[in-house]
């Protein structure tokens, strides 16, 4: 979706990749901790390690909130908790490789938010490339479905 060529392939496009590796790493070993720990304990330590890190930094960059800062800032967090929870859940009850089509869901709903707010229209080549990734990881959630019909 980044054409190479096209001046956007720069350090800062590591950051996507990198994060996209990482949490390709935390799904995998939120579903090999599935049988040793429950999701509560799951989500309750990688959010206080996260809140512990990210607390260090408040303190350089920390500025006064609205009322309204801090009613959205609340609802954020109950947001992101239970989102958290719930995919520490649906990884402690269903494998990897069924649940990763429904994570191209945040694909569509970054093109959709990112037309609503900033008015960017994505290009063919957008469009294009973001089919060849749903495409193939629906193809592949294909193949384990009917691997997995077949053996039984």
């Amino acid at each position: 979706m980044a054409r190479p060529g096209s001046n956007v392939l720069g350090w800062s496009a590591l950051y996507p990749l990198a994060t996209a590796v990482l949490l390709a790493v935390y799904m995998m070993m939120t579903r090999f901790i599935r049988n040793k720990d429950n999701p509560d304990a799951t989500t309750f330590y990688s959010t206080a390690v996260g809140a512990v890190i990210l607390t260090t930094i408040v303190p350089f960059y920390w500025q006064d909130l609205t009322s309204i800062e801090w009613g959205l800032m609340i609802l954020m967090g109950l947001a992101g908790a239970t989102g958290h929870f719930l995919l520490v859940k649906a990884f402690h009850l269903a494998e990897a490789s069924m649940l990763a089509p429904f994570t191209y869901s945040q694909v569509v709903g970054a093109i959709f938010w990112g037309f609503l707010v900033f008015g960017d229209v994505p290009s063919i080549w957008a469009g294009c490339g973001t089919a060849l990734i749903i495409g193939s990881g629906v193809y592949v959630w294909y193949l384990e479905t009917r691997i997995r019909h077949a053996s039984i």
